[in-house]
């Protein structure tokens, strides 16, 4: 079993979340092996991620063999940049989560894991596999409300999954991230609907309570208030938060302990 996260850093914030990411799955969950997909990062940042300083980073082209995990963190890369569904219409994450899949399938785990790199979220993994276990689930993540969207979606940036279930529903095919996003349909024009599209009742959605952006943090009055959160991810500039970095801090500190000191903020 591994848990798996996909990135690209394009400046210091995501360098640090990398690196906030790496040190709370560390904390939370160190029987697991981490796996970070890359997405051809310039690696002047990588000076900034001290959790990496000592491992060997993989470059991997798409169809070739990957290398077996080594006990803690793993870096596998790609030899070039797809882009966003959103810019150009190319699903770049949607490549670097197949790539998790992949691995998983390659390599034969039970379980996969994928909780995105900039996503922080506070479960441990292993008592969610021992309920997936125990009742059989094959695919368990969280629903979350979006603006602009009008309904409840799944939370695409957690999830937790039985890899035969993703293999034997032919996942990787179908969802197919070589297609065009241009030209996709309404049902298909984000990743969360493809995939929900694709798993249908097979998905267990957890009560988990976050925040993610695009409005959803404006309900946290202080900083205090992270401490009723399982999970935070693009927090955003606001009037009522000018520094949204603190809200990602008095998290970590909720999990990592009070004495915690951000990474960009360290001697």
């Amino acid at each position: 079993m591994f848990i798996f996260g996909t990135i690209y850093v394009d400046s210091p914030m995501k360098a640090e979340f990398m690196q906030m990411w790496i040190e709370l799955n560390q904390k939370l969950n160190p029987e697991f092996d981490l796996l970070v997909i890359d997405s051809k990062s310039d690696r002047v940042w990588f000076n900034l991620i001290p959790g990496i300083k000592d491992i060997p980073i993989h470059v991997v082209p798409d169809g070739d063999p990957m290398p077996p995990l080594e006990r803690g963190l793993n870096w596998i890369d790609f030899p070039d940049n797809m882009g966003h569904h959103n810019q150009n219409g190319v699903d770049g994450w949607g490549r670097a989560f197949c790539r998790g899949i992949e691995y998983a399938i390659q390599h034969d785990y039970e379980y996969v894991i994928n909780i995105e790199c900039d996503m922080f979220f506070g479960k441990p993994a292993m008592p969610v596999l021992n309920q997936m276990d125990k009742h059989q689930l094959n695919f368990v993540s969280t629903g979350l409300k979006y603006s602009p969207f009008p309904d409840y979606f799944m939370e695409n940036t957690i999830m937790f999954m039985r890899t035969s279930f993703m293999r034997d529903v032919d996942f990787i095919k179908k969802y197919d991230w070589r297609k065009d996003w241009t030209k996709a349909g309404r049902a298909w024009d984000i990743p969360e609907r493809r995939m929900e599209t694709i798993l249908g009742e097979e998905i267990f959605y957890k009560p988990w309570d976050g925040v993610r952006g695009h409005g959803g943090h404006a309900a946290l009055k202080n900083t205090s208030d992270v401490q009723y959160l399982d999970y935070i991810m693009h927090a955003e500039h606001t009037k009522l938060h000018p520094q949204p970095m603190e809200l990602y801090y008095a998290f970590m500190r909720k999990y990592m302990g009070q004495d915690w000191i951000p990474p960009s903020q360290r001697q």
